[in-house]
């Protein structure tokens, strides 16, 4: 038998937001909140990210997108240890996407997406840019863990 270290394979885990996530560890199917998230009265500057470890972003880290499709994070995502943030530009009204990469410091890498609106939710949302194909199939949020030998 195999004797695998506890926590040997474990990720980063998002465990909060900043606007909040309504449906962390909830299907995007089991609740219609979960596509458009939080309604915010006033756009945020930053989107915050917090993890149950200590992460890095990987790439840009953070993308944003707004409901006409344009991205609005200003500049690259800022890691501090547990939380990872953005500066972002979200005047529009309506649904937002926030799509994370990070890694944790086992090399674990970790991804996912979380929704909110601000003012009103949008009727559809806008996938990101490079995610248009997979937009439809993909779920909420989706971690990619890899062991190495």
């Amino acid at each position: 038998a195999l004797a695998v270290p506890r926590g040997a394979l474990a990720h980063a885990r998002l465990v909060g937001s900043d606007p909040p996530d309504l449906c962390a560890g909830v299907p995007a199917s089991a609740d219609s909140r979960c596509v458009t998230g939080v309604v915010v009265a006033a756009p945020p500057p930053v989107i915050r990210l917090t993890f149950n470890e200590p992460v890095q972003p990987i790439g840009r880290g953070i993308r944003v997108v707004a409901p006409s499709g344009r991205r609005v994070e200003r500049g690259p995502a800022r890691a501090s240890g547990r939380s990872v943030s953005v500066d972002v530009d979200a005047a529009e009204q309506g649904t937002y996407v926030v799509n994370w990469r990070v890694v944790s410091g086992d090399a674990q890498p970790g991804r996912g997406r979380i929704t909110f609106s601000v003012g009103r939710p949008t009727a559809t949302v806008a996938p990101a840019p490079d995610d248009r194909r997979t937009a439809s199939r993909s779920p909420p949020c989706s971690f990619t863990a890899r062991r190495t030998t």
